[in-house]
C-alpha cells in the first residue's frame, strides 16, 4: 500500500505544474540572445491595444454570462488603454459615457447594465430586482474619471450616489453590496473609495467603519472579507485603502500585515492570493500595491515596531496606544462633523508622501514574472501561462506592472530610473494613485473637478435638515470666498539659485537658465489623442554662468525647452540617475519662458557628469 507521505495531493501537482512551466520559461528566456531578449520583454502597444479596442468595440456571446458587470468591463479596458498611455476617439468617448448613464439609477448608484436599475414599477418588484450594486458603481465612477472631461465628470449625480451609499451603510460600521446583500470589506472599500473620489466623504459614511475593518484582520495579519475568515490579498488591499481614505490606518497591525503580504510573493516570482494557493497576475496589484500603500507609512510602521518590544503588553494592547500617538497630519485631523470635507483631502495628500522606505517586495522579478509568464504575445494578459487571456487579468497585471515600476520612486511625480524597469524603457507606464487603481493623470483632474462642487452637497443637505431657502444659503456662502479674496497675503519674492549650488537630495530651487540642446528620449501615445494620454520625455542641457545640468523635461514641458531660449524653473529639485544629478519640475513647480538672459553659459562645468556614491557612515 503506498505511503500517504509520498502522495502528492492535487493542489500539490498543479503547485509542481506552474512552477515547472515558469522556471522552463526563465531559462528559455536566460538562454537566448540579448536583442531578442529585449523584443520579448517589450511591450507591444499596438497588438494590446487591438485586442482592447475589439473588447470595447464589440464582444462575443459568451461573455453574456458577464452581463451583469458591464461597467466592469468598461473599467479593465479603458483603464489598462490609459496605463499603456493611449486613448480612444471622442465618438467612442461619448458612447462609453451614454451607456453608463444608462446604467445609472434613478436613486443613486450604478447597476450591471442598462436595465438593471431603475425599470421595475413598483417598489417590491423594485427591491428585489433592481440591482444598483457597489461593485459595478465603482467600477463605472472609475471609468469616467478615466475618461474624463466635463461630460464624464458631470453625468454623476453625486447627490442621489450620496443617498445610495447611506443605504448601504450597515449599523456594525460595514457596507452592503447591494439592497439585502452581502456584506464584506470589497464593500466598504468600494463605498469610500467612490466617496472620497467625489468629494462627498462625511463622517456618517465613516462611523464605525474602522473597527469593522480592524474586525476582519486575521491573526496572519492579513485581511478577510468578513470576520473570521481567512485572510486575502484582494481584501487586504481593500481593507488597507479604506482605512487609509477614513485615517485610521494606524489602528491595524501593519507589521503583520507586511508579514503576510510580503510571504504571499513565491518562487515563480509572482504573488498568490492566499495562503498555499497558486500565483496569479492579477495579485500583482492586490498585494503588490498593498506593499506600495505601506511605503507611505513608515511613521507609522515604526512607532508600532517601537510599541511591539514592550513585551508585557498584548498586540492589541499595543496596537490601541498607537491610535492616539500618530495622525497623518494636522490638516487631515478632523474634528467632527463641520470638517467632514477634509476626509476628501486625504486622498490627495497622500499622494504627496514621500516612500520613505525603499520596496517591501521584489519589484524586478514580479515584472519579469507578469513579461515573460502573463503577457500574451498576440495581446492581452493572463492568470498564468497555460491560462487563457482576459480583461480582468489585463488590467490588474498592467495595474501591478505600474506599481512594481515606481515603487522605487520617493513620489508619485519622479520618473523611475532605467534600472527599476525589467526590460526596455519603452515599457514605463502611466502611473497609478496606489489607493484608487487611476492612472494620476485622471485622479488630479477629478480632484480640481469635484473640489469645485464640495459645496454643493453640503448646501443640499442643509436644505433637508432645516428647510432654508437655497437662495439664502448661496448668499451666506459667497461673501467669505470675497473676503478672503481681498485679504491676500503678500508675494514673497523668490530667490534664485546658481547652477553651481545645486546639491543632490534638494527641493525648491528657482533657477534663470538658457537651453543649450533639447533630445527626445520617449514618445508614447498617439498624436491626436487627448494630451494627458501622451507621454514625451526629453533631456535637456540647460545652464547659466556657472554651470550646465541635465534638466528632465516630461510632456508640456518638452514644448517650452527649445534650443537658445531662456527659461525660469520654479520649485525644480533634484533627482538622482545613475549616481548622477537631473534637475526636474513636477506638478507642484513651473516652466515659463522669460526673455533673453544676457550671461554665456559656462558650458565646461556639467554637474551631471560628477558621480556620486551613497556611503554608510559608522558612528563611533
Amino acid at each position: 500500500m503506498e505511503s500517504s507521505k509520498s502522495r502528492t495531493t492535487i493542489t500539490q501537482h498543479k503547485q509542481q505544474m506552474v512552477e515547472f512551466r515558469a522556471f522552463q520559461s526563465y531559462n528559455l528566456f536566460s538562454s537566448i540572445p540579448k536583442n531578442a531578449k529585449n523584443q520579448l520583454l517589450e511591450i507591444d502597444h499596438d497588438t494590446h491595444m487591438e485586442y482592447l479596442m475589439k473588447g470595447l468595440n464589440q464582444l462575443p456571446s459568451s461573455f453574456s454570462i458577464l452581463d451583469a458587470n458591464r461597467p466592469w468591463l468598461c473599467y479593465w479596458i479603458l483603464h489598462s488603454i490609459a496605463l499603456l498611455g493611449e486613448s480612444i476617439e471622442c465618438e467612442k468617448e461619448n458612447n462609453v459615457v451614454d451607456f453608463l448613464s444608462r446604467c445609472q439609477d434613478s436613486d443613486g448608484g450604478y447597476a450591471g447594465g442598462p436595465g438593471q436599475a431603475n425599470s421595475c414599477p413598483t417598489s417590491f418588484t423594485r427591491y428585489f430586482f433592481s440591482m444598483p450594486h457597489l461593485a459595478t458603481t465603482y467600477a463605472a465612477v472609475n471609468s469616467l474619471i478615466t475618461l474624463g472631461g466635463e461630460r464624464a465628470l458631470s453625468s454623476i449625480n453625486r447627490q442621489k450616489l450620496h443617498s445610495f451609499l447611506l443605504r448601504m451603510k450597515d449599523s456594525s460600521g460595514g457596507f452592503r453590496m447591494h439592497n439585502g446583500g452581502e456584506m464584506d470589506v470589497r464593500a466598504c472599500y468600494t463605498a469610500v473609495s467612490v466617496a472620497s473620489v467625489l468629494n462627498i466623504l462625511d463622517s456618517e459614511l465613516v462611523q464605525d467603519l474602522g473597527s469593522y475593518i480592524l474586525s476582519c484582520q486575521t491573526y496572519e495579519g492579513g485581511i478577510a472579507g468578513e470576520p473570521g475568515l481567512e485572510a486575502h490579498g484582494g481584501y487586504t488591499f481593500c481593507g488597507l485603502a479604506t482605512m487609509i481614505l477614513i485615517n485610521e490606518a494606524h489602528r491595524l497591525d501593519l507589521p503583520s500585515l507586511i508579514d503576510w503580504v510580503v510571504f504571499r510573493q513565491g518562487v515563480e516570482c509572482g504573488f498568490q492570493g492566499r495562503t498555499n494557493k497558486l500565483v496569479d497576475g492579477c495579485y500583482s496589484f492586490w498585494q503588490g500595491d498593498a506593499l506600495a500603500l505601506v511605503q507611505r507609512l513608515s511613521s507609522v510602521v515604526s512607532e508600532q515596531m517601537k510599541l511591539m518590544s514592550i513585551g508585557e503588553k498584548t498586540k492589541i494592547e499595543r496596537i490601541t496606544e498607537t491610535i492616539s500617538t500618530h495622525n497623518f497630519s494636522e490638516k487631515e485631523k478632523f474634528q467632527g462633523p463641520s470638517e467632514a470635507v477634509k476626509f476628501t483631502d486625504i486622498g490627495f495628500s497622500f499622494l504627496k508622501r514621500h516612500t520613505e522606505l525603499g520596496p517591501l517586495f521584489n519589484s524586478l522579478a514580479l515584472q519579469q514574472y507578469i513579461l515573460i509568464c502573463s503577457q500574451v504575445q498576440d495581446g492581452g494578459f493572463r492568470d498564468k501561462l497555460g491560462e487563457h487571456r482576459d480583461y480582468y487579468h489585463t488590467c490588474y497585471c498592467l495595474s501591478g506592472l505600474s506599481v512594481s515600476q515606481y515603487c522605487c520612486s520617493n513620489d508619485a511625480d519622479t520618473s523611475p530610473l532605467p534600472k527599476a524597469l525589467f526590460g526596455p524603457y519603452s515599457n514605463l507606464l502611466e502611473p497609478i494613485h496606489p489607493l484608487f487603481n487611476i492612472v494620476v493623470d485622471s485622479y488630479d483632474e477629478a480632484h480640481k473637478f469635484f473640489s469645485g462642487l464640495a459645496s454643493t452637497l453640503v448646501k443640499r443637505v442643509d436644505w433637508m435638515n432645516f428647510g432654508v431657502n437655497p437662495i439664502h444659503l448661496t448668499i451666506v456662502f459667497n461673501p467669505p470666498r470675497v473676503i478672503m479674496a481681498e485679504a491676500k497675503p503678500e508675494m514673497r519674492k523668490p530667490v534664485f539659485t546658481k547652477i553651481e549650488q545645486l546639491r543632490p537630495g534638494t527641493s525648491g530651487h528657482t533657477l534663470t537658465v538658457k537651453v543649450v540642446s533639447t533630445k527626445m528620449v520617449l514618445q508614447k501615445g498617439r498624436s491626436d489623442g487627448p494630451q494627458l494620454r501622451q507621454v514625451r520625455i526629453a533631456e535637456c542641457l540647460i545652464g547659466d554662468e556657472t554651470g550646465i545640468i541635465v534638466f528632465t523635461a516630461r510632456n508640456d514641458q518638452v514644448d517650452l525647452m527649445k534650443t537658445g531660449a531662456t527659461v525660469i524653473l520654479r520649485n525644480a529639485k533634484i533627482d538622482m540617475f545613475k549616481g548622477s544629478m537631473r534637475l526636474a519640475v513636477d506638478k507642484w513647480g513651473r516652466v515659463e519662458v522669460t526673455e533673453p538672459a544676457s550671461f554665456t553659459v559656462k558650458e565646461d562645468n556639467n554637474l551631471s557628469l560628477v558621480e556620486y556614491e551613497l556611503v554608510n557612515v559608522v558612528e563611533e
